[in-house]
């Protein structure tokens, strides 16, 4: 009995380290989340280089406009498409950033592009862009 209360003591000591580290890890979460490490002169330079593409044909791929973009219009950064979270098809519709900020204005200065025989339109992205862009 006395083994049997010293593992019951140890699974409840084990029990509170594992709450303890779970909140301290929800509150690093909280304070990351709170914490905006990105100066707006940051997020102004990124928007800058960053064009909305919309009007995208369903089933294109980041790395097609990719090789579109890098192909005619400068070096590209990233693509981010966005998809249904619940059918995983394309919505039409992502971002582009660009490494030069010249290059982004000088394709929105275009409104459109023509891609894979599409009409693809091309606009200032007038908020941040989804993360992983």
């Amino acid at each position: 009995a006395i083994d049997v209360a010293r593992d019951s003591a140890d699974v409840d000591a084990i029990d509170a380290d594992d709450v303890a580290r779970d909140e301290s890890h929800d509150a690093e979460l909280a304070r990351d989340a709170n914490d905006d490490t990105k100066s707006d002169d940051v997020i102004a330079c990124d928007r800058e280089r960053t064009v909305f593409v919309g009007g995208v044909a369903y089933d294109a791929t980041e790395e097609q406009l990719k090789d579109y973009f890098s192909s005619n219009h400068g070096v590209v950064e990233s693509v981010k498409l966005i998809y249904d979270r619940h059918t995983l098809v394309g919505k039409g519709y992502g971002f582009v950033k660009f490494v030069d900020a010249s290059d982004a204005k000088a394709l929105m200065e275009l409104q459109k592009v023509t891609i894979d025989g599409k009409a693809v339109d091309v606009k200032e992205a007038t908020r941040d862009e989804p993360q992983g862009a």
